[in-house]
């Protein structure tokens, strides 16, 4: 954790070796990325939107910060319930809580 700290403090970009790895597998077009969870299969944008949903944001909230219609931001929300396997609106929220909280 400090190294990150120190490192964003000299104006650099820290990620962590998971995170990195997924961007050079996704960059070579790997699917031999193993552990890979059902939230690594959402767009960046969708995952932008999850994590903001997690946060307690309503959809209005989202589309004004992300600078996009509610229906585009209603849009993502289903493209996320699809992939993630979620059966209505209260699954994804308690499911972006859970992610963000860990």
């Amino acid at each position: 954790m400090i190294k990150a700290i120190y490192r964003v403090l000299e104006g650099k970009v820290f990620l962590s070796s998971t995170v990195t790895e997924r961007m050079i597998c996704r960059s070579i077009g790997s699917d031999n990325y193993t552990d890979q969870s059902p939230i690594e299969s959402l767009s960046d944008r969708e995952l932008e939107v999850f994590e903001l949903i997690g946060e307690g944001e309503t959809t209005r909230q989202i589309a004004d910060k992300l600078n996009l219609s509610p229906k585009t931001v209603e849009t993502y929300r289903e493209n996320i319930k699809h992939k993630l396997n979620l059966e209505n609106a209260t699954a994804l929220i308690r499911h972006a809580i859970q992610w963000v909280l860990e």
